[in-house]
């Protein structure tokens, strides 16, 4: 039940729930989750300008990212703008991630790469030895 304003870097186990993440900032994103392990957030609104959660860092095979992502609604002042979906997954180190996504609402942002889906990004074409993904019960990746 909070507001935090601007931009947000993880490290360890983080949970928000009921939080509003208000980031009027131009191409940053809300939150990154860089060094987190267990993150999860439920309930909470993202207002952006088009970049809103980076599932990203340094995550390994034995000490993955989980992000789970509850009942959220994510808003792009920008309707897509910044070429972003929602939330952006990438991977410069070999990382390995698993994002659990239900019952979002996703208003504005874009096309994800290599997903298509305005909820989620596959940046560097992660295969399914590193991410899993799985939206409204459907593993997807």
């Amino acid at each position: 039940n909070c507001t935090i304003k601007g931009k947000l870097t993880l490290y360890g186990e983080a949970g928000f729930i009921n939080c509003t993440f208000d980031n009027t900032m131009e191409n940053q994103y809300s939150i990154w989750t860089w060094g987190g392990t267990d993150v999860k957030f439920d309930g909470c609104t993202f207002n952006t300008n088009g970049k809103a959660i980076l599932l990203y860092g340094r995550a390994t095979e034995s000490s993955p990212t989980n992000l789970a992502v509850n009942n959220c609604e994510f808003n792009d002042r920008n309707n897509g703008a910044a070429g972003k979906a929602a939330i952006e997954i990438g991977n410069d180190y070999n990382a390995t991630y698993t994002l659990t996504v239900n019952r979002a609402t996703v208003n504005g942002f874009a096309d994800g790469k290599n997903t298509g889906s305005k909820l989620w990004a596959n940046k560097n074409s992660m295969d399914a030895a590193h991410l899993s993904v799985t939206v409204d019960g459907t593993k997807v990746l």
